[in-house]
């Protein structure tokens, strides 16, 4: 087709934008543009034709195309001019040119708008570093897969044993157990096709390169992927919760499988993302989440330093990884494992944060209940024992490091055996109990209730001098006298009482303190003696 029949149609009836110029001394006369470059670059016909090229469009040299029209009036010899950036004060946006040289010396610049396609292609990039980052820091395996798999996360490698690259020539029918091998390859087969099926939890059980069998949670959803349609699926290893729950034969019923927690901010830590888990976690709602930032969930048991340091990591470029107490909306507090990752672009920049995160509540709480039972007697509620000598050890440190006198106390009920012969170990154990809490409502709160062993009781006291130590002591004594711990039991106790001199280990205030009691028992009982 020759230049001067491509211009004898109306050139409004061209499919693409289309401006014709005229080399004029330095620069290029507008001859003529067809409404559709008029729309693109936002232009007013009649106040375009006639100006010159540099005074429309300011930054043409810098673009390139310029040059471009300048050679091929020069050549004569048509050339494209591939997508490039052009910005000015006025408009901005890519573009694509071919620039033809017509019979009559004219030139003409046909282009496209691909700013779209340029934007999509980036938010396409974006979105796939997103998932990159996600599924790279994650603690459940991910994976797509058509005929084998596509992709393969981290954790996938290390559960199933196989590296990426082994993974990459087989399919996933070769990792199920043979009796589960066909309705595999059934459903395989159709999700390709790009049916869609339930999302839902399936459990299976899947063979690791070692030959092992592993029971595990999986979630496949059809999803398409290049040039037809794939499986994108999560999966949970639940073969060491099975494990643990058998062995310890301490939980009621399996422990739920939840799935981890994600949310990513924007460079300003503003929330762009939460998935289900999150929401499910929180209780909060996405439009309560999102365009906020992550203080909505903050519960105040960090400090000022914690949250700065946080920052400090993450803001530098490195990821951070640890433990957060957050807050619900039902202002309920939970644990997590957060690890928090920057996602940098080609320019070193940071443009985002993603958050995963693995809810640890109960195990925390486990790991208090087993602290305190290791401390507390589980009958009085008073320190045991072991923890007792703790106290007294931190006690005597503090003594010597700061001279900070203390008193020790040491208590026994009278005659006992006999309560606890004529009313039986019931009672006895009742009125321990009551005993302990009887003494703990008359003590500082700075003093410590030692369950020291069977009927006997340690109270040590900071900064209580002898004279003090020994009105305490009869206040109690004269406490529990009075008390009826039943209807018809009445009891009394017998106290010992010593402090602390500079010649004092622990071993020697102990005896001293355990000589005095039995002065006091000596002495007819229901007394209090000091030495």
């Amino acid at each position: 087709m020759s230049n001067s029949k491509i211009y004898s149609i109306p050139i409004d009836s061209f499919p693409t934008n289309a401006i014709v110029y005229r080399w004029d001394e330095d620069d290029f006369l507008i001859l003529d543009l067809n409404d559709r470059a008029a729309k693109t670059d936002y232009l007013n016909k009649h106040d375009t034709i006639g100006k010159h090229l540099c005074t429309i469009f300011p930054a043409v040299k810098s673009f390139g195309l310029f040059d471009v029209l300048k050679r091929v009036h020069e050549t004569g010899v048509n050339e494209f001019f591939n997508t490039h950036l052009y910005v000015d004060k006025r408009i901005n946006g890519w573009r694509k040119n071919e620039v033809i040289k017509l019979q009559n010396g004219d030139i003409m610049a046909l282009y496209e708008d691909q700013t779209h396609e340029i934007l999509m292609q980036k938010e396409l990039k974006e979105s796939e570093e997103m998932f990159h980052t996600i599924a790279e820091n994650s603690l459940m395996g991910i994976f797509i897969y058509q005929d084998k798999y596509k992709y393969v996360n981290p954790a996938i490698s290390k559960m199933i044993g196989y590296s990426a690259e082994e993974l990459y020539k087989i399919s996933p029918v070769d990792l199920v157990e043979d009796s589960m091998k066909a309705e595999f390859i059934k459903t395989i087969k159709r999700r390709l096709k790009g049916e869609k099926f339930p999302k839902k939890y399936d459990n299976i059980h899947f063979i690791t390169k070692s030959g092992e069998s592993k029971l595990a949670r999986l979630m496949v959803e059809t999803i398409e992927y290049k040039d037809g349609y794939a499986g994108l699926g999560t999966i949970i290893d639940m073969t060491d919760m099975k494990k643990i729950s058998n062995k310890l034969k301490m939980l009621a019923q399996a422990v739920e499988q939840t799935d981890d927690m994600v949310m990513i901010t924007d460079k300003e830590g503003i929330i762009t993302y939460v998935n289900d888990a999150y929401i499910i976690q929180s209780g909060y709602r996405h439009n309560e989440l999102i365009g906020k930032t992550p203080r909505v969930v903050k519960s105040d048991m960090h400090n000022k330093e914690f949250y700065e340091k946080l920052w400090a990591i993450i803001s530098s470029g490195q990821s951070f990884s640890g433990t957060i107490i957050n807050k619900k909306k039902n202002k309920d507090l939970y644990h997590i494992e957060a690890t928090i990752t920057p996602i940098i672009d080609n320019k070193n920049e940071i443009t985002s944060y993603v958050a995963t995160a693995k809810d640890i509540t109960d195990k925390i709480k486990m790991q208090e209940e087993l602290n305190k039972r290791a401390n507390l007697d589980s009958l009085t509620g008073a320190y045991n024992r072991y923890k007792g000598n703790e106290i007294i050890d931190s006690i005597f440190d503090k003594f010597h490091r700061y001279n900070s006198g203390f008193a020790m106390l040491m208590l026994d009920i009278d005659y006992f055996k006999k309560i606890n012969d004529t009313y039986g170990h019931d009672v006895g154990d009742m009125i321990l109990v009551r005993l302990s809490e009887l003494v703990s409502m008359h003590m500082r709160k700075s003093d410590y209730l030692i369950r020291w062993g069977g009927e006997e009781f340690i109270i040590i006291s900071e900064h209580l001098d002898n004279t003090k130590a020994q009105k305490f002591a009869k206040k109690l004594k004269t406490i529990v006298e009075a008390y009826e711990f039943d209807k018809d039991i009445k009891l009394t106790i017998s106290i010992g009482v010593t402090t602390v001199n500079k010649s004092d280990t622990k071993q020697t205030i102990l005896k001293r303190v355990d000589d005095a009691l039995y002065e006091a028992k000596d002495a007819g009982r229901n007394c209090v003696k000091f030495i």
